[in-house]
């Protein structure tokens, strides 16, 4: 499991509708209580896995989202800093909502009125209206849905990459694509997710002038090693 399948889920529909959740469990405990083997990405949702498939005997593993090693870095036009945000907001959970990244965005501008704020990924056609008319619109680029390879190498080129959830424990995927980068994580939101970033330097947002001057995060060259708690996971 990468995301909470019922007790945090990514669908507004999931989280409102009884019977959904009721026939969603049915199907959860279905495929947890046959599978040959179960991975979770989070010790959280090792623990909801357990719960959704009480009956389960097959192993469960802890295995941390991870990425390939970052590619060549893209180039940002102007001076910057440029900062970036990847994947969809409420496309991916119905709590991350645009208005809340561009007002920490704003917030940072009257520290640095040269900065940019990238956003790399779908966003719903109410978002892009949003977008279209924000005082600030002027000082963020929409680069729309690209090519992993394309995000990877934005990703790589960004001075700071915005790393964003609201109130579940689960952390965004994108984390494992960032942790190949160098560049500070900068946060926005609140939750228990933060809790599991503890160790991991990151700041807010509208801290990122405080972000830019501590040391480059070396990359967590993390394939190799989860590759092979799979294969481990594959051979059992």
């Amino acid at each position: 499991m990468r995301d909470s399948w019922i007790e945090e889920p990514l669908r507004a529909e999931l989280a409102l509708s009884g019977l959904r959740q009721s026939l969603e469990r049915g199907i959860a405990r279905r495929w947890l209580e046959t599978a040959d083997a179960r991975v979770a990405v989070s010790e959280a949702l090792s623990g909801e896995m357990k719960r959704l498939g009480p009956g389960a005997a097959s192993p469960l593993s802890v295995i941390g989202h991870f990425a390939e090693p970052a590619p060549v870095p893209a180039h940002f036009e102007g001076p910057g800093p440029h900062f970036l945000h990847a994947g969809s907001l409420s496309q991916s959970h119905f709590g991350r909502r645009l208005g809340d990244l561009l007002a920490a965005f704003s917030t940072l501008l009257a520290k640095m009125p040269a900065a940019r704020l990238h956003l790399v990924g779908r966003l719903t056609p109410v978002e892009r209206a949003e977008l279209a008319v924000s005082p600030i619109a002027g000082y963020v680029t929409y680069h729309g849905e690209v090519s992993y390879a394309q995000s990877r190498a934005l990703q790589a080129g960004a001075d700071g990459l915005i790393l964003y959830q609201k109130g579940i424990d689960a952390l965004p995927g994108k984390l494992g694509e960032y942790l190949e980068c160098t560049a500070p994580i900068l946060t926005i939101g609140e939750g228990s997710w933060k809790s599991r970033l503890e160790g991991l330097p990151h700041w807010e947002l509208v801290d990122a002038d405080e972000a830019l001057r501590a040391p480059r995060r070396t990359p967590a060259n993390a394939l190799t090693d989860t590759l092979d708690m799979y294969e481990a996971v594959l051979g059992n």
